[in-house]
Formats: structure tokens, C-alpha cells, sequence
């Protein structure tokens, strides 16, 4: 497998589709010319909603937003300020990975407290 890294330089960069071009010729047969494949990609953006929470309330939702998606997101990870994962299995926490719309979007769910 060959693999092209983009740097977080160039990552930052793509706001919008983009499309690269692998072309791999073999050496024991270059007369049957280049196999040539697109690799589309795709940039997702991510969306927090931030929430104002009044003391002693029994509990609150809070969500993410994932657009330009075109598959469902495997896993999504919830973690706090410092680095602890909440995400499931931890008392006082429950979360929800959401499903994919027809859009391209995924909202992710957390209930704490």
C-alpha cells in the first residue's frame, strides 16, 4: 500500500472537496501503463454547541456536530477539559454517537451530570 501524508499544514487548508491522483506503474510490465485511482477528500467540520448550565439541574445534553461526512463516523469520543475519557462507562455519563443524515451530517450526544 502506498500512502500520501497531508500534513497539518495542508489539512488546515482544505475547505472544500479535494482530489488527488495515485498513479503507480508496474516495473516488471511499463508498457501496460499507469493503474490510476482518484482518492477523494472529503474536509469534516466539526461544530460545539456551548451551553450554560444552572446549578443542580438533574442533567444536560451537550453535542457536536459533524458535516461533509459520507460515511458514518466509527466512534466518537467524549473527554473532559483534562484529558479523562467520559465517553461510556463512566458513572454520571451516557453518550450517544448519533446516526448519519441524507445531508452528510452526524450530531453527536453526551447527557453528564
Amino acid at each position: 500500500t502506498t500512502k500520501l501524508t497531508l500534513k497539518s499544514s495542508i489539512v488546515s487548508q482544505i475547505t472544500s472537496v479535494n482530489t488527488f491522483k495515485c498513479s503507480a506503474t508496474s516495473i516488471e510490465h511499463p508498457a501496460s501503463g499507469p493503474f490510476e485511482r482518484d482518492v477523494v477528500v472529503t474536509p469534516i467540520v466539526v461544530t460545539a454547541v456551548n451551553k450554560e448550565v444552572l446549578s443542580g439541574t438533574d442533567a444536560v445534553v451537550i453535542s457536536c456536530k459533524a458535516t461533509g461526512l459520507t460515511a458514518a463516523l466509527q466512534t466518537v469520543e467524549w473527554q473532559k477539559s483534562d484529558g479523562t475519557d467520559v465517553t461510556s462507562g463512566v458513572t454520571g455519563y451516557t453518550s450517544s454517537a448519533g446516526s448519519i443524515s441524507s445531508g452528510g451530517s452526524q450530531n453527536y450526544n453526551s447527557d453528564c451530570c
